[in-house]
């Protein structure tokens, strides 16, 4: 299911590309850009959020934990218990994207999955909220794409590369051409259900993985 989902997103980033890198399907201007599309920064576009939660004041069993060990593992929230969590994280609002700014050269992008209520998320990340919510999908391969991750690089701060990071605010200033919000819809469109696949094969992924220690040991007290 690993490849299957490296295909569904390859297939989804190539159609960014030709739409929004190398404006294929669109008529070009004198200058070389898609007619009525508009330089932009982020700021406008998106909203970044620092709400802050101390995980052991919740009054609850467990929450869902976006954290950079997780996203290595399985792209998918841990479930833990509030009171092993030390740290203050960020609240996670629904359809927000989270994009790393710890070492951001090492690309960790995550699209949330709403379906994970109530979640948190370290304050590694930065917390990416499109002011469309609706348009998720675009935002997340903009910030998938080479140029934005160049950009972190290049205005992150810090005294040794072991621990470069970028500030939320500085990640707003970053420029591109915005096309009109029907292109936007268009794009959208035909990759969520792609988007979607791919989530549902990660559930999967994890619960077959679940099952798999069970499996083994009803082999080896069968085979005794």
């Amino acid at each position: 299911m690993w490849l299957i989902n490296d295909n569904l997103e390859a297939t989804a980033t190539a159609l960014f590309k030709s739409w929004f890198e190398d404006f294929e399907p669109f008529d070009i201007d004198e200058s070389g850009k898609p007619i009525g599309w508009k330089p932009t920064t982020l700021d406008g576009k998106v909203t970044t959020s620092t709400q802050s939660i101390n995980p052991q004041k919740i009054d609850q069993e467990k929450v869902w934990h976006y954290s950079i060990p997780a996203f290595d593992s399985e792209k998918l929230p841990v479930s833990d218990e509030p009171a092993t969590i030390l740290s203050n994280k960020y609240v996670v609002p629904k359809d927000c994207i989270l994009v790393s700014k710890l070492n951001p050269d090492t690309k960790r992008i995550w699209r949330t999955i709403n379906s994970f209520e109530n979640a948190l998320c370290s304050t590694e990340f930065i917390v990416f909220n499109p002011n469309q919510k609706h348009h998720k999908a675009f935002y997340y391969f903009l910030f998938n794409n080479k140029r934005f991750i160049d950009f972190l690089v290049s205005n992150s701060t810090g005294s040794t590369n072991s621990r470069m990071r970028v500030k939320p605010t500085s990640s707003l200033d970053y420029e591109f051409l915005a096309p009109p919000d029907n292109i936007v819809d268009n794009f959208c469109i035909m990759v969520n259900p792609l988007l979607s696949e791919i989530d549902s094969n990660l559930l999967e992924i994890r619960e077959l993985t679940k099952l798999i220690p069970i499996a083994v040991a009803k082999m080896m007290s069968s085979s005794r």
